[in-house]
């Protein structure tokens, strides 16, 4: 039925001309004593530019990131190697050609230290008391660097505070054996054809 002579709309059906571009809309109308009368409009559509449409793909392949994981690059580094006599300075050995090990008057074996003594590496017969500590870290250290440590299953500690821990010295010395000194105990020797210091040792 019309109202007011106005056809009342029942329904848009759009179509696309593909050869001009043009969008024709067809609404359906309803009344005027006319049933399912068509009344066409023409309406003009933007037609995109070519290259905007050929250009997309192109764009969307751009954008596109890829998932697979990549390797941080890794800078090797070269050592720098110095000239050999550029800045080096040969510190002279004052213990060159001492005997590492000696036997002393009790048939204990001594080895030589960095401060020119002789010890045992006998850490046990140092009494547990703080102003014994040096000795029997002294004593340690020899004991460690000559294998007399390896095998032992309970770990050697010095610890006054705690004396009944099982590591702790059980000796009452305050050294381990008697003091040796290797420029009291050896024999400075003329050098050799080679003009290396010779020591030799003289057992008392």
């Amino acid at each position: 039925p019309m109202q007011l002579g106005i056809p009342k709309v029942i329904g848009w059906a759009p179509v696309v001309d593909s050869s001009t571009g043009v969008v024709d809309v067809f609404r359906r109308y309803a009344g005027g004593g006319e049933k399912n009368k068509e009344r066409k409009v023409a309406l003009k559509a933007e037609e995109k530019p070519k290259k905007e449409a050929e250009e997309q793909p192109k764009k969307e392949a751009k954008t596109t990131t890829s998932t697979t994981p990549t390797k941080p690059v890794q800078k090797v580094l070269q050592p720098v190697m110095a000239d050999e006599d550029q800045g080096r300075t040969l510190i002279p050995d004052p213990h060159e050609g001492k005997p590492e090990v000696i036997v002393d008057e009790d048939g204990r074996n001594r080895y030589l230290c960095l401060d020119g003594a002789y010890r045992r590496g006998d850490p046990d017969v140092i009494g547990l008391k703080n102003d014994n500590f040096a000795e029997w870290l002294r004593e340690w250290v020899v004991a460690a660097r000559t294998g007399q440590l390896e095998g032992v299953e309970i770990t050697k500690t010095f610890l006054p505070h705690d004396p009944a821990a099982p590591g702790n010295p059980t000796g009452q010395e305050e050294r381990a054996g008697k003091p040796m000194k290797s420029t009291e105990v050896l024999t400075k020797l003329p050098p050799g054809d080679d003009e290396l210091p010779r020591w030799a040792y003289n057992p008392k």
